[in-house]
């Protein structure tokens, strides 16, 4: 969820998101994939708030984080389950984001499908 507040900061201050984003001096984080998730949540919300579409967005995601972006929030309903890692939760979360017609649809989309819905929830609606 820091990732939101990070996206939201440098959104608003930085004209260059690449190299900002790509920083790897942020002392929250391990190098792992808690950073790794932190970066593409902060992009995307960065991407958002300076009117990328969506497809731009996840093109980023995908070639620079290499989250699998590829299927939609209803084809993982019927298996999902809690699990507590950046590697579920974030990726889930974006599409979310990229599913839902609005804010309120796209929280509604995280919760819907359970696991570590609060989470998922905080961060799409951070975009």
């Amino acid at each position: 969820m820091l990732g939101s507040i990070i996206g939201e900061n440098i959104g608003s201050r930085s004209e260059d998101y690449h190299s900002r984003i790509k920083r790897t001096d942020f002392e929250l984080f391990d190098k792992g994939s808690q950073f790794t998730a932190a970066q593409a949540v902060s992009a995307a919300i960065f991407m958002a708030r300076h009117h990328a579409s969506k497809a731009e967005i996840k093109s980023y995601i995908v070639q620079n984080f290499h989250y699998d972006l590829g299927h939609a929030i209803e084809g993982i309903r019927p298996n999902y389950c809690f699990y507590c890692s950046c590697e579920c939760s974030v990726p889930e979360a974006i599409m979310a984001f990229m599913d839902g017609s609005d804010y309120e649809n796209t929280i509604r989309l995280a919760v819907s499908r359970g696991g570590d819905s609060d989470t998922q929830a905080c961060i799409a609606g951070g975009y």
